[in-house]
């Protein structure tokens, strides 16, 4: 079930990406140049569910290491999702959007680490 809604929102991520008229809520935000925090709200909870859904191999061991994947995972479909935009008239690819996409990305997976905070430190005392 965890990696059904990993796909789900990568497929919303997606769809919304690929459409030329943004939703006008996003266009108020982006007429004050502050997509960068719709960007990282986004991947934060793409975040969390991804290290939600690796944890189904890791079950609260190596963490550095699920860290360490939900950031690789975040930042290669944000990447994917930048070069995607450069396809759709009237969006295109920023650096700045893919820096805010890793920022969330690592804030999401810390909210998960936090709250999961026993279950991890437990774990990690065996």
């Amino acid at each position: 079930m965890v990696w059904f809604s990993l796909a789900g929102y990568s497929f919303l991520i997606f769809f919304l990406s690929s459409s030329s008229h943004p939703v006008p809520f996003f266009e108020v935000i982006q007429e004050y140049h502050s997509d960068w925090i719709l960007h990282g709200v986004e991947y934060a909870l793409f975040g969390f569910l991804c290290a939600r859904a690796l944890n189904v191999f890791f079950r609260y061991r190596w963490i550095p290491a699920l860290v360490f994947f939900v950031f690789c995972a975040g930042v290669l479909y944000g990447a994917f999702d930048e070069w995607h935009q450069s396809f759709v008239p009237g969006r295109d690819p920023s650096l700045y959007d893919g820096l805010a996409d890793a920022a969330g990305v690592l804030a999401g997976a810390w909210f998960w680490l936090r709250r999961n905070r026993k279950r991890v430190e437990a774990r990690c005392r065996r």
